[in-house]
């Protein structure tokens, strides 16, 4: 694992011990303020070791840093608990254009086989992204334009996977034309159902939801056991991009899409329309649900490099469009469209006096369909939602040294967005029909170099986020998640405070940071269980209530041997998280439980292995059922993960091969993942081994 934590320049030595070192590129700009002990970044080489179908997989045990896993497909980061519209997930800190944080069901719509670095903010550093990123933030640098310092090369890449017979396929091939560089890419990822050691739905789960099957389901599915069924998926993604230097700027374009269908798993109870029967007039109980999904973007940036003045000049935009439908059974029941603009300004600037300057500004405008097809009493009913967002942003970041110890941080974020319902239905108040927000985020921080190998930092913000259209407007059935969602047009501003300590120490073999934080949450936005059904679907609210998070996240690493190039070493991670609903004195639902892990590496020239135990405790810390007990509230039990794994590579004159091989689960524990909505009928999944090889010439 390779992250960073400081603004060190490029060209640091990749095989120093210290894990909080960036193994930077040579145009890799100085970090920004506002990130000490609080952003991790991981390489292209670590991407690839870890294989992971998914972003978020790749993050998971990330201390702090957790996966919503509805599905193989459709995973999304959980950053200090905190997910959804809280938590941006950014490609070269633009938007993804998809709908992936408005329900866990939805995917991050691009495959993480060509991604070339992704950064994680958590915290303070996710200012520069406003209140879409109130709870944290993931930067993805997704290859499709070149870098300046890119040569011509052919990258081929394929992988395979036991526990669901999965297979990847993708191919990159860069060429140089004069002072242009042009890229093509390519993919292709398929996976079948995924195994289990045992059944997939818990007895709890089916005896508390007995009682909720209608009259004419005398009794529910049978337990699925090996295989969680309907979780299967295909992948398909190509673009093209291109780098050219003119008059001292870096100019490129890429044009890209992405392609994918892919199943949800369902708990064989009520969902749809109870009332009529299997697969006749309407969706039944027993029936998969099916989600197609498709985004195509095209991408600019136009950079200027430091020049004498120290300052460097960043633009950046994106057009999309997205197209997402949810199929149950033959019956389309959601229909989602998105066509955004983005345009973004940066600049970054190094003073004389060792300072650091950032700012910068944006602006948006996305238009929103989502055509809902609910059915009752066999007769299906049609609510069509459109809406428009459109707003902007100016940020500014400062980091300036103070003696020779102290250095100060400081940050703002100013945000204004007005979002719309463009056909409200007939009786919908007049004055909540629009709805326009201005929020300002503001950060500071402090810096106290102890000795020259300890530093220690506190960091406060406060920011505000206005609440999303889908938050304010959409009244819908989802039988993804088997809950009936209900807006309020009334809601208002979400603000947080926070304060952060952080502790770093890097020794000559030893290296420990500690994080503790507290976040407290003035009219915190999240679904309340509303204690009713509507159509066979548990009744939420879009409610608000004053919320604390508070944790501690901690990593110690210890080099057991080095020498040149070879090293041994031992990594802990651990973190631990709590988070009350304040205004009802009731632990929130699907908080992280308390994790730790412990990984031994070592590292050569002609090979790299890794063995680590993950340990995951009980949580037993959720909510008072309000109606039976549903998957997302019901405690879950402590598991332990046993994973391996190694890579060899082979470099022959012009070419470099690597042979890949992690296994993951070996033990074949069963596991719930409490912060998934499904995790009482849908396990992680069982004992995995995946090979891949990289071949780059």
């Amino acid at each position: 694992m390779c992250v960073s934590a400081t603004a060190d320049e490029p060209g640091d030595d990749v095989h120093e011990l210290d894990p909080l070192e960036a193994r930077g590129r040579a145009e890799a700009a100085p970090r920004p303020a506002l990130a000490l002990g609080l952003t991790r970044d991981i390489e292209a080489a670590d991407l690839t070791d870890r294989l992971a179908g998914t972003l978020a997989d790749i993050l998971a045990w990330e201390p702090g840093i957790t996966a919503s896993f509805y599905s193989p497909a459709a995973s999304r980061p959980i950053v200090r608990g905190l997910d959804g519209y809280r938590v941006g997930v950014f490609e070269n800190r633009l938007g993804t254009g998809d709908v992936s944080d408005t329900s866990p069901d939805h995917a991050v719509a691009m495959d993480p086989a060509f991604m070339r670095r992704v950064t994680v903010y958590k915290g303070t550093p996710a200012l520069r992204f406003g209140g879409a990123a109130i709870g944290g933030a993931v930067d993805i640098d997704g290859g499709w334009i070149p870098q300046p310092d890119a040569t011509p090369h052919t990258r081929l890449l394929a992988q395979a996977e036991t526990v669901n017979d999965g297979r990847l396929a993708a191919a990159e091939h860069t060429a140089a034309a004069g002072s242009t560089l042009v890229r093509g890419q390519a993919l292709y990822r398929e996976a079948g159902d995924y195994r289990i050691p045992g059944y997939a739905r818990t007895e709890a789960y089916d005896e508390a939801n007995h009682i909720r099957l209608p009259p004419t389901i005398p009794a529910p599915a049978p337990n699925p056991h090996g295989r969680v069924p309907n979780t299967g998926m295909r992948a398909r993604s190509a673009g093209v991009g291109a780098l050219t230097a003119a008059g001292g700027w870096e100019i490129g374009a890429a044009a890209n899409g992405y392609f994918t269908d892919y199943g949800v798993p369902t708990d064989g109870h009520s969902h749809g329309n109870p009332f009529s029967e299997p697969g006749e007039t309407a969706p039944s109980a027993f029936d998969p649900v099916r989600i197609d999904l498709e985004n195509l973007r095209v991408l600019s940036v136009a950079r200027r490099p430091a020049q004498g003045d120290g300052t460097t000049l960043d633009t950046r935009g994106r057009f999309s469009r997205f197209r997402q439908d949810e199929r149950e059974g033959a019956f389309l029941t959601n229909s989602f469209r998105r066509t955004e603009a983005e345009a973004r300004g940066e600049v970054l600037r190094s003073t004389q006096a060792g300072g650091l300057l950032s700012g910068g500004l944006s602006a948006f405008r996305a238009d929103y369909r989502n055509r809902n097809t609910s059915y009752f009493l066999g007769r299906p009913i049609e609510d069509i939602l459109t809406s428009r967002d459109h707003g902007g942003a100016v940020f500014a970041l400062a980091e300036q040294p103070v003696g020779q110890r102290w250095t100060v941080e400081a940050g703002a974020h100013l945000g204004i967005r007005h979002a719309a319902r463009r056909d409200p239905p007939e009786g919908f108040p007049e004055d909540l029909r629009s709805r326009r927000f201005a929020t300002l985020s503001t950060a500071a921080g402090l810096r106290f170099q102890v000795t020259p190998a300890l530093e220690v930092s506190l960091h406060l913000a406060e920011g505000r986020r206005g609440p999303a259209s889908e938050e304010l407007f959409i009244e819908a059935p989802h039988e993804a998640t088997g809950i009936y969602r209900i807006p309020d047009p009334a809601l208002r501003q979400e603000r947080v405070r926070s304060a952060e300590v952080v502790a770093l120490y890097r020794g000559e073999r030893l290296l420990l940071q500690a994080n503790a934080f507290v976040r407290d949450f003035d009219g915190f936005i999240f679904l309340r269980n509303q204690g009713f059904e509507i159509e066979g679907l548990v009744a939420y609210r879009h409610v608000q209530s004053p919320a604390r998070f508070h944790g501690l996240e901690g990593t110690a690493r210890f080099a057991l041997w080095t020498e040149a190039e070879r090293r041994v070493y031992l990594q802990v991670d651990a973190d631990l998280l709590r988070g009350q609903d304040r205004g009802r004195d009731q632990p929130l639902p699907r908080i992280p439980p308390a994790r730790v892990s412990a990984r031994l590496a070592a590292e050569t020239e002609w090979l790299s292995a890794f063995f680590e135990t993950r340990r995951a405790f009980a949580q037993n810390r959720v909510p008072d059922s309000v109606f039976g007990t549903l998957a997302h509230q019901a405690p879950t039990p402590a598991y332990t993960f046993l994973n391996a794994g190694l890579s060899i590579p082979l470099a022959t004159g012009s070419s470099d091969f690597r042979f890949i091989l992690r296994g993951e689960n070996l033990l074949n524990r069963e596991a719930r993942h409490h912060p998934s909505f499904l995790k009482d009928i849908a396990p992680l999944p069982g004992r995995s081994v995946r090979a891949g090889i990289e071949w780059t010439f």
